[in-house]
């Protein structure tokens, strides 16, 4: 369902998830941010495992914000 609701939205497709820049970096549409690694890096991973399922490709990277207010903790992110 979540994954229905990305491609109805034009954040993923069928062919092509990540784009590749000039310099081979890899470009996502988006990112999920998170207050922490545990949910997306040992949560999700695990509970999908238990029911013999891979983790999507969206979810192979995210944002900690937390990690981010520890670099610049006098200053907030701004997402545009």
């Amino acid at each position: 369902m979540h994954r229905k609701w990305l491609e109805n939205h034009n954040l993923v497709n069928a062919d092509i998830e990540d784009t590749i820049n000039p310099v081979g970096e890899v470009r996502r549409r988006f990112y999920y941010v998170t207050c922490g690694d545990r949910d997306l890096k040992t949560c999700l991973p695990q509970q999908l495992e238990y029911h013999g399922m891979e983790v999507p490709a969206p979810f192979s990277s995210w944002v900690n914000f937390v990690t981010i207010r520890s670099v610049q903790p006098d200053r907030w992110a701004i997402v545009r």
